[in-house]
């Protein structure tokens, strides 16, 4: 679930760095827990296939993010600082 992390990093130092509002929790809203109160799967993509959505995540952008994230593992074409220290 991104909603807490985001709250918490948000929140903290790399908000207060970047000048974001504090984030206060009743003013969030968490697409997962929204489907599953709903009877619908938590994952984003599955809940759209559930009620046909005619607009669906993209995918292309969560694998990029997941793999620039990835600690250690080479990402998009560079190293990671793990990687580049080895050098």
């Amino acid at each position: 679930m991104n909603n807490g992390f985001e709250r918490l990093v948000l929140s903290g130092p790399a908000g207060k760095r970047y000048n974001f509002p504090e984030m206060k929790i009743p003013n969030m809203r968490c697409s997962m827990a929204n489907a599953r109160v709903h009877g619908l799967p938590g994952a984003l993509e599955d809940a759209a296939d559930a009620v046909q959505a005619p607009v669906r995540k993209r995918l292309k952008g969560s694998l990029q993010c997941a793999i620039s994230a990835s600690p250690g593992k080479m990402a998009a074409g560079r190293c990671s600082p793990r990687s580049a220290s080895a050098s």
